[in-house]
């Protein structure tokens, strides 16, 4: 069971990062719309965009992300992780 649960994530390594989201939601069986997480909303597209950029940071050296856009993407990642975390 091990074994196939290493093939299993090793899998999604190389998969964004929304999916590896919908797949953790798909299996926790819980919806990832809904949150009991204050000044929170799940949006795939927010996760999207902040991967790309990511992708982009590592290995375009993408400059023109601002202090303030960082910030902002940190505390929606943290209070991602809490959505999942305190369901």
């Amino acid at each position: 069971m091990e074994a196939k649960l290493n093939d299993f994530v090793a899998t999604l390594r190389k998969e964004s990062f929304a999916t590896k989201v919908d797949t953790l939601a798909k299996l926790l069986k819980r919806s990832i719309t809904t949150s009991n997480i204050r000044d929170y909303t799940y949006d795939p597209v927010r996760l999207t965009t902040i991967d790309t950029l990511r992708h982009n940071l590592a290995h375009h050296r993408k400059m023109d992300y601002t202090l303030e856009q960082a910030e902002s993407d940190i505390v929606y990642l943290y209070r991602t992780s809490f959505h999942f975390l305190i369901w």
